[in-house]
């Protein structure tokens, strides 16, 4: 049985988030402009689908009426590379806020289309940009109205003092496992470590599981559920494998400054 497009009572339930989201975004283009960032719109379709091997963008094709052919495209995943081009361009500090695409992706917590916020800023460390994020919840929270930021049946305020967490911490903390004693290759780790690891705390390895893939069943099953709990959690320092296009980190090559 066919259901109808629209119904009134769903736009009822969701006009005061219409509402909320509007004001939300009125206090992100504040935030950035009072500090001095451009907000650019770079384009969603590329000629390459990017180098994360995680992620499938969405692939279609151009029928060019200049050249007289047609030509394969793909939408953006992530808007990361295009601006970091205009800041290597010398834009010094510039914001996005991008409709972004991803193929094969549908649960709770992921969806082919979503709008991904980014920004950029020249001779600033990730710790600045860490300061950066915890003022932008605070106004967003701020704007919202609400006294907390709540997601099934959590909540984090954005106000209280926030926790700063490395990954090998988080995983030390929550998984009692060594991430880094895991990691034989930086480049690209091998999974024997980490697969007995993850037995040992009865996550089971599956055949054919890489090291990343187990890397986030156990931080999915074990650590997620627990970050952000009454206050929001910022996480880094992450292994340099699974942080393309970020900052090695001088102190430990195995690691790259993102957050």
């Amino acid at each position: 049985m066919s259901q109808p497009w629209w119904r009134p009572e769903s736009l009822a339930r969701r006009r005061d988030n219409l509402a909320a989201r509007g004001r939300i975004l009125s206090a992100v283009r504040e935030l950035f402009a009072a500090a001095d960032y451009v907000e650019v719109e770079t384009p969603a379709l590329q000629v390459s689908p990017g180098l994360e091997p995680h992620l499938k963008a969405f692939r279609t094709t151009l029928q060019d009426p200049r050249e007289g052919r047609a030509r394969p495209f793909y939408l953006h995943t992530s808007p990361e590379f295009a601006m970091k081009k205009l800041l290597a361009a010398g834009l010094p500090r510039i914001w996005q806020l991008a409709h972004v695409f991803r193929d094969g992706e549908r649960s709770a917590t992921h969806h082919p289309e979503f709008a991904m916020l980014e920004w950029y800023r020249a001779e600033a460390g990730y710790r600045d940009q860490m300061d950066e994020c915890e003022a932008l919840l605070r106004q967003v929270q701020a704007a919202a109205g609400v006294p907390a930021l709540r997601w099934r049946g959590h909540s984090a305020d954005a106000n209280n003092a926030w926790e700063r967490l490395t990954v090998a911490e988080a995983f030390d903390r929550y998984a009692a496992i060594d991430i880094l004693a895991t990691i034989d290759d930086p480049a690209r780790p091998t999974p024997a470590r980490l697969a007995g690891a993850a037995a040992a705390i009865d996550v089971a390895p599956h055949p054919g599981d890489d090291w990343e893939t187990l890397f986030f069943r156990i931080f999915l099953e074990r650590i997620e559920p627990r970050l952000g709990l009454g206050a929001p959690t910022i996480l880094y320092d992450y292994p340099v494998s699974m942080a393309a296009l970020s900052r090695r980190k001088p102190e430990d090559p195995r690691l790259a400054e993102r957050f």
